[in-house]
């Protein structure tokens, strides 16, 4: 069939004798519903939705054809058993898609999974066969994959493929049991081998939370129900018994054990004491004024350089690729800064503590969900974990301690409790060069923060009107902590729950801004003048 009329203007004449003899060819060939409809192939609907003869002539000549829709398999063109697709080599053949009565794809969970991964749909993958296409593209990718998908695991198998799923993953673990004698210790399933990860310390708990961020479900308080604060249901499904909100906590005492089973990075965890070169050069928070003076104030601490040193960042992002709907999770990272310079940043080594569900940002009921984190922080410096040190073959009493946090201007407002708003103005004045006559203000010390906050009542969770209590909370501009404003002295919000930490109160350095929200500031500035 010609289809060179879908590159004609719309209001040509070649489009509209095309365009009739497109629909002619459809309703007679192609699939068509009781109510006489066929899929739309406008750029508008994308073959989704169904449509009249009408209506589909009207949105085409308002819309155009889909241009990766040249293949026009919706309609009544046929295609063949096996189509190439050209991966940068040589050409390959790609079983068939298979389409159903109503024209839905027919295939194994392995290729919808591959589908819904790239986005990719039939007319797009028969669209690959008009044009070549680079080998590193995305669709070179799905292509290759779902080649893989379709080879079999050994010759002649036609049961299992290469790439499996979890009933295919199943069959083999069966297969290998029964090629072994009696006894075989094989896991029997899918699940059984995840619990088998599980004991490697990768897992995580969940902890339900109050909707409203008031409360979390946690000790004493896991048996609940509803909510001490604002009375809200902890589930969203009270049949089903689904929770409203989710906290997931990574605990932090065996992801710190296992940072001595291997012999290596368990020798490069005493690197800040027998490594490093004391010049007096900063090249690594153990270098810094900070640092010696937590050592100072901990000397129990310092005797042991095998306890570790911690650095807590944190951040909200959005799961979602669409920002149409504005989605905030937070994480809250730790850093072990026993580690050399090469290796304390890298990611292997980043420990995920706290995955804090959104919609909305935390704000400054931070403080609810940091609750578990902080509780296993004083365990570690109180108590400790027996931890078995593979570079000197011997257990010992492993501690931890937290340093500092590390994060951008709303997440130092959050952690510190301490409202930034307004600060630039000052240093904008620094910055262009005016002379700042003012004294340097007293540094505020840890001690005289607690006498200043430790007395003032605070009540986590959001603000609601009587009619919306336990349900859903205002707009975004009216939602905010329930503290008590009028109480609060200066900037302050709360006293951070970091105080609750034995040695937080004597820490030198406490908060930190990272690096790239400074310099973007100081551009900023500039920019203004």
């Amino acid at each position: 069939m010609d289809k060179s009329w879908v590159y004609y203007e719309r209001s040509s004449k070649e489009f509209h004798e095309g365009l009739c003899l497109f629909l002619n060819y459809a309703f007679e060939n192609g699939f068509v519903t009781e109510d006489n409809k066929v899929r739309c192939p406008c750029k508008k609907c994308a073959n989704v939705h169904y449509k009249t003869r009408d209506e589909i002539y009207d949105d085409l000549v308002s819309y155009g054809m889909l241009r990766s829709y040249t293949r026009w398999y919706h309609h009544g063109e046929g295609f063949r058993t096996t189509f190439p697709c050209n991966l940068g080599a040589e050409n390959t053949n790609v079983d068939q898609v298979i389409m159903d009565n109503n024209g839905e794809e027919v295939g194994d969970d392995i290729t919808r999974m591959l589908r819904d991964a790239y986005g990719m749909d039939m007319g797009d993958m028969l669209d690959a066969e008009m044009s070549g296409m680079p080998s590193d593209s995305s669709a070179a990718q799905f292509y290759k994959l779902l080649e893989d998908s379709k080879k079999p695991l050994y010759p002649g198998c036609d049961k299992m493929s290469m790439m499996m799923s979890d009933k295919s993953f199943k069959e083999m673990l069966q297969l290998m049991r029964e090629s072994f004698p009696e006894g075989c210790t094989l896991p029997e399933n899918f699940t059984q081998c995840k619990k088998v990860l599980s004991d490697l310390g990768l897992s995580y708990v969940k902890i339900d939370a109050c909707p409203n961020d008031c409360m979390l479900y946690y000790k004493e308080t896991a048996d609940l129900e509803s909510c001490k604060v604002c009375t809200a249901s902890c589930y969203k499904d009270g049949r089903l018994k689904t929770p409203a909100k989710i906290l997931r906590h990574f605990p932090l005492k065996p992801r710190l054990q296992r940072l001595f089973m291997c012999s290596k990075t368990a020798g490069d965890m005493r690197w800040h004491h027998e490594g490093r070169t004391k010049d007096g050069v900063l090249r690594h928070p153990s270098d810094s004024e900070a640092w010696r003076h937590f050592d100072e104030m901990n000397p129990t601490f310092k005797a042991d350089p095998r306890n570790i040193r911690l650095g807590l960042s944190t951040d909200g992002f959005s799961p979602y690729s669409s920002m149409r709907n504005p989605h905030s999770t937070w994480l809250v990272v730790l850093l072990p800064y026993n580690l050399p310079p090469w290796l304390c940043m890298k990611q292997p080594n980043m420990i995920l503590s706290l995955l804090i569900p959104g919609p909305h940002s935390p704000g400054n009921d931070i403080d609810v969900y940091l609750r578990p984190l902080i509780d296993e922080l004083k365990e570690l410096w109180e108590e400790g974990v027996d931890t078995y040190d593979s570079s000197r073959n011997e257990m010992f009493n492993l501690k931890a301690g937290l340093l500092w946090t590390i994060s951008d201007y709303p997440g130092l407002a959050m952690l510190s409790r301490w409202s930034n708003k307004g600060f630039a103005p000052h240093l904008r004045k620094i910055l262009m060069g005016k002379v700042e006559l003012s004294p340097r203000p007293n540094p505020l010390l840890g001690p005289d923060i607690l006498s200043l906050l430790k007395d003032i009542p605070h009540t986590f969770g959001k603000q609601f009107e009587e009619n919306l209590r336990g349900d859903h909370p205002r707009k975004r501009k009216s939602r905010g902590s329930c503290r008590v404003a009028n109480n609060m002295p200066s900037n302050w919000k709360k006293l951070s729950i970091f105080y609750e930490l034995p040695y937080w109160l004597n820490n030198l350095l406490k908060h930190n801004i990272d690096v790239m929200h400074t310099a973007k500031l100081y551009v900023i500035v500039f920019w203004v003048q």
